[in-house]
Order: structure tokens, then C-alpha cells, then sequence
């Protein structure tokens, strides 16, 4: 690190406000001191010896006056530079030390990005992802017309707190479970080495919240399974989303292809369903586009 890489807040706040032995007036005050004698002598021996005969010494002390300034002037600026370079030693190893004894990779620190990685109960194993909470997917039911488009990563640990609930259905909006769907056809596309009975449809789907530390922005990719240079890449799936010929409609997501299962869940309980999504043209054209093949996805950060 460079003293030019501070920024203007870091560099007034440890060069002026950090308090150093190094950085003190001391050597000012001494040659202020020294120079103020030398000019009241010159202004005494001026009163005392104003006679023809003893201008030479008011002349020399004169002399030695500008010797002195000049001298001083030079010293001045090198102890200046001095205490410049030490204050921005000071300055830089003060930051580094301070950045260093920082815990790493805490939220209050780096700050992050955060997303729903759908089809996992964890993050992916990166030292600089975390999970936030782990939870199962829910929506609508397939043959509802109301209810909300996006599926929620509704939290396993749910709080029910005594006055914030009414038993009993009143009628209103309902949520529910969310589970693969497909044939035997899409086994082959996923890696279901994670499922103990190597069959995910009719499993519910779990969720997971994931976040980034010092990140800034996350991007779904539909179609590629590969990030941008410089982002970095959290995990590939598929996209999947209801049944064209549902009556209620989800949102795209990008289920992991590498899925995990809600355990002690499977069998047909209705719910939401979510399905592979296949391309058609030609409403999208057919080059580069191919009539019905599945769409892979990726999850970036930067």
C-alpha cells in the first residue's frame, strides 16, 4: 500500500488527529527561540553601539542573522519532509495493523451480497460465503388462481408468538409446499448423489440463503453456466417454474443441479410444482436457440 492510496478522510484522520512523540513542535519552538534571540541582540547592539565606529558589528551581527535564517530555513523544510515520511509510515502501518487484527469476513466489516440458492440446504463451500438461514421452498398452489407469482425461502425455524396468529383457516391467501416434478427422463440431466434414494421428484424443495462477504452484486444467468470474467461463480443449475398448462404461474428460478431433498418429505401433497423449462421457437429463433432442450443457469457474484 501506498501513502497516494489514502483517502482524504483516512490521511487527515491519522496524520493530524493520531497523536505521536514523533510529530511534535519541538524543533520548531527551538529554533524560533534561537532565531527571536538573535534578532533582539541585533536590535540592543543597534541601541547601544549606533556610533560610526561599531556599525561593523551591527553589520557582522547582521550577517550572522541572514547565515542563521538561511540555515534554519533549510533545516526547517528537511525536518518538515522528515516528519512527513515518519507520519506516513505511521499512517500506512496504522491501517495495515488495524485491518489486519479486523475478524475476518464479518457482515459489520466487508459487508455482501445476499441470494437464494434453491434446490440446497447449504451455501456453497467458499470461505467467503456463509449461510444466513436454511429453509424450504413455498408458493402457491398449482390450481389456484390468486396468490403470490415469487416463491418464498420460508424459514425451517418459523415463530409463532403468542397474539401474532389466528388458528384455523379464514379463507384468505394460502401458502404452500414446493416439489420437483418431471419424469424419470430428467434424472440423468442432475447430479443426485446428495439424495439417499437417488430420486428427487415428489420431494419437497429445500432452500438456502446465502451470503456474499464483500460482494456487491449477484446476477442469475438463464442459459450459461459459466460467470463473467472477474465474478465469481456460486453454483449452476437449471431453470425450472410451474407447468405451461397450470393455472398459476411462478417466477424462473435456478434450481441447483446438484439438488437436495426436504427430508422426510416425498409422495404427491399437491402444492406447487416445479418443472424443467424448455426453449421454443420459433417465438425465440431457432439459431441459437434448439426446440426443446433444457436451460441451464448460474449464480455470480462480484
Amino acid at each position: 500500500m501506498k501513502i497516494e492510496d489514502l483517502n482524504e478522510r483516512d490521511y487527515n484522520h491519522y496524520l493530524w488527529k493520531t497523536p505521536s512523540p514523533r510529530r511534535n513542535c519541538t524543533i520548531y519552538t527551538m529554533k524560533t527561540v534561537l532565531l527571536c534571540g538573535l534578532a533582539a541582540v541585533l536590535c540592543v547592539s543597534s541601541y547601544y553601539f549606533g556610533s560610526e565606529a561599531n556599525n561593523y558589528r551591527v553589520e557582522s551581527l547582521e550577517k550572522q542573522l541572514e547565515y542563521v535564517k538561511s540555515v534554519l530555513s533549510v533545516d526547517t523544510e528537511r525536518e518538515k519532509r522528515n516528519i512527513l515520511e515518519i507520519s506516513q509510515d505511521e499512517i500506512l502501518h496504522d491501517i495495515v495493523k488495524r485491518n489486519s487484527d479486523k475478524e475476518p469476513l464479518t457482515p459489520s466489516g466487508l459487508g455482501g451480497v445476499t441470494y437464494v440458492r434453491w434446490g440446497r440446504r447449504n451455501c456453497p463451500d467458499n470461505t467467503q460465503t456463509k449461510l444466513v438461514y436454511e429453509g424450504v421452498a413455498a408458493g402457491t398452489h398449482y390450481t389456484h388462481y390468486g396468490g403470490g407469482s415469487q416463491l418464498l425461502c420460508l424459514d425451517h425455524n418459523i415463530t409463532y408468538r403468542e397474539g401474532t396468529y389466528v388458528n384455523g383457516n379464514q379463507g384468505s391467501s394460502y401458502i404452500y409446499g414446493v416439489e420437483y416434478r418431471d419424469g424419470a427422463w430428467a434424472d440423468g440431466l442432475f447430479d443426485l448423489s446428495l439424495i439417499e434414494e437417488r430420486n428427487f421428484r415428489n420431494h419437497d424443495v429445500p432452500c438456502a440463503i446465502c451470503i456474499g462477504y464483500g460482494r456487491v452484486n449477484q446476477l442469475m444467468i438463464p442459459g450459461r453456466d459459466s460467470c463473467p470474467e472477474t465474478w465469481t461463480k456460486e453454483y449452476t443449475g437449471y431453470i425450472m417454474a410451474s407447468a405451461h398448462g397450470h393455472k398459476h404461474s411462478t417466477e424462473y428460478l435456478c434450481v441447483d443441479d446438484r439438488p437436495q431433498v426436504v427430508p422426510g418429505s416425498g409422495g404427491d401433497q399437491g402444492g406447487e410444482l416445479l418443472y424443467l423449462v424448455e426453449t421454443q421457437c420459433p417465438s425465440l429463433q431457432c439459431e441459437p436457440f434448439v426446440l426443446g432442450r433444457e436451460i441451464k443457469c448460474v449464480v455470480c457474484t462480484i
